[in-house]
């Protein structure tokens, strides 16, 4: 499965993603707070934002639920602990026992399928694996079935601490060790054959109509309690796509999978085409393109799939093709700067000729590389994926298809050339390569722009701005000033300048369908000159 085994996997380790700093914390109380976001706001979108995580229950109802589960008389404490896409509390019993809680909010996925896939693939990973697994300890994944009003997952509380918050401080020899262990548990989950693509079920949660005719490539005990069933990933149900007549699943071949993506977004494109929360703010640069132009690089893109599709592709436990699985863990990776195959870094011929600075930082990269590695090791059937023609390519291609509207069509494009590159004989006429290339250079140079402007002021994804009302309004102060500076620099005239707040990338960008097609910008004249893409049109730079 694409997120829901792999996924499930790394939150029972912990996020692997970094947290944003925050100067203060909320002080909120009372019961409404654990329904909502209290920890921080949204600069982007943030009433949307809110809404979306605002998860009620009936608090009364589910203590008596947990209590029941783990033989206590009563809660003595219940301590929100994380309220993204899930609300999750860390709970005390009057017997001692603790216990992990979550709530899935409306972004977690779509309701029951979310949930039960869950559930279902942490007790099929305790059965088939020696992976440490959390033991499920109650659950509901119809809201409408209990007192309580809401899907919930209470499961066992891990000891030890979050890798996340302790990675930083994790010896590079530690974290080898670690990437390591990972790789040897990981593997395992390789070694499971399973016959379709899709989630992973308890047979009794899911119509015998959507159902695949059989779980494993070999006949297998668990097949009379598990099942695979439609796609719980959350770009099969965003949005309208939840009520769409769409394929979900499960598939027999890759490439039906990668049809049904790529139809999908078509026929939401053609359909709605509406902004959505998880719309970048680079979407309406130069290039991302309009609805007609959405649908045709689709259609081209779907004709390309029986070439990217492998005719036969070993299966792992995301159940999904594993080809499009074979990455490493977010928190080590370094993507394509690790070497290919069984190689290892090697200095840099002018390692003596760089300063300190420059050395120090190979030094770092270095370091990081080996931890990648050492996963990789760990899992041969993993260096026989990572072998593959054009592997890289193929993934991200297959990743921003499943979210081109949001993105916008120029990494789509840049990911084609790659494609392309790779097989001149359908690749297209030189100056389209070209042109695509430029408008990925814009891009990217939107992005890290972006990325350093959230890196000064600790923002999260959307906006977030961790901590008190007050820390957030300065922070809102100051990018505003920031926005204004922008303007004024960027700006030549009154035309330009409402382009350059246009583009600014904290904004509702829910607001974006309000914005006309943005002009090229005179982009093709800096090219021709040689000066970087965005140096006098639209830069952030100046920030």
């Amino acid at each position: 499965m694409f997120t829901s085994l792999r996924g499930s996997f790394q939150k029972m380790f912990g996020g692997l993603t970094r947290r944003f700093a925050s100067r203060s914390k909320t002080d909120r109380s009372g019961e409404d707070d654990l329904y909502r976001v209290t920890t921080g706001r949204y600069l982007c979108n943030e009433n949307a934002n809110m809404a979306a995580r605002y998860i009620p229950f009936n608090v009364v109802a589910f203590h008596s639920i947990a209590c029941s589960a783990v033989g206590a008389q009563k809660v003595t404490s219940m301590a929100k602990i994380k309220e993204n896409a899930y609300r999750v509390f860390s709970m005390q019993f009057d017997n001692g026992t603790e216990a992990i809680a979550r709530f899935p909010t409306r972004l977690a996925g779509p309701p029951h399928y979310t949930t039960a896939s869950e559930v279902a693939i942490m007790d099929f990973l305790r059965l088939r694996t020696d992976i440490p697994v959390p033991a499920v300890l109650a659950w509901s994944s119809r809201a409408s079935e209990t007192e309580v009003g809401a899907e919930f997952i209470l499961m066992e509380k891990v000891p030890g601490v979050e890798l996340e918050a302790a990675w930083n401080d994790v010896s590079n020899l530690d974290r080898i060790a670690f990437a390591k262990d990972l790789g040897k548990l990981m593997s395992q989950l390789l070694t499971i054959k399973f016959s379709h693509y899709g989630s992973l079920y308890y047979k009794n949660d899911i119509p015998e109509a959507l159902r695949a005719p059989t779980l494993l490539e070999s006949d297998d005990e668990l097949a009379s309690t598990f099942c695979i069933g439609p796609m719980v990933r959350r770009d099969f149900w965003k949005g309208e796509r939840a009520s769409m007549k769409i394929d979900r699943g499960p598939w027999a071949r890759a490439e039906d999978y990668l049809l049904a993506v790529a139809q999908r977004e078509q026929d939401w494109i053609s359909q709605y085409a509406t902004p959505s929360l998880s719309d970048e703010p680079t979407r309406i640069l130069p290039g991302s393109g309009r609805q007609p132009d959405h649908i045709n690089a689709l259609s081209a893109y779907m004709e390309l799939i029986p070439y990217i599709a492998p005719k036969k592709t070993a299966q792992g436990a995301w159940i999904g093709p594993a080809f499009l699985n074979a990455d490493v863990p977010k928190m080590f990776s370094v993507g394509s700067a690790a070497p290919p195959g069984l190689n290892l870094p090697s200095d840099p011929d002018n390692l003596a000729e760089l300063d300190e600075e420059e050395r120090n930082e190979w030094k770092k990269l270095k370091a990081e590389i080996l931890t990648h590695k050492a996963f990789e090791f760990e899992i041969h059937a993993l260096h026989l994926l990572l072998s593959a023609k054009a592997l890289w390519e193929r993934m991200v291609l297959e990743e921003v298809v499943r979210e081109v509207w949001s993105i916008g069509l120029i990494p789509f494009n840049m990911a084609l050339v790659n494609i392309f590159e790779r097989w001149y004989d359908i690749a297209p006429g030189a100056a389209y390569v070209e042109s695509i290339k430029y408008q990925h250079g814009m891009w990217q140079n939107f992005r890290s722009s972006m990325a350093e402007l959230q890196n000064e002021f600790g923002l999260g994804p959307q906006g977030w701005v961790p901590g008190d009302d007050r820390h957030f309004e300065e922070v809102r102060a100051a990018i505003e000033r920031k926005r204004q500076e922008f303007i004024d620099e960027q700006g030549h005239d009154e035309e330009s300048k409402r382009i350059m707040g246009w583009l600014w990338p904290i904004r509702d960008t829910l607001n974006d369908g309000d914005i006309p097609p943005i002009p090229p910008l005179g982009f093709v004249e800096e090219q021709n000159q040689g000066n970087n893409v965005l140096s006098h049109s639209g830069s952030l730079s100046a920030m």
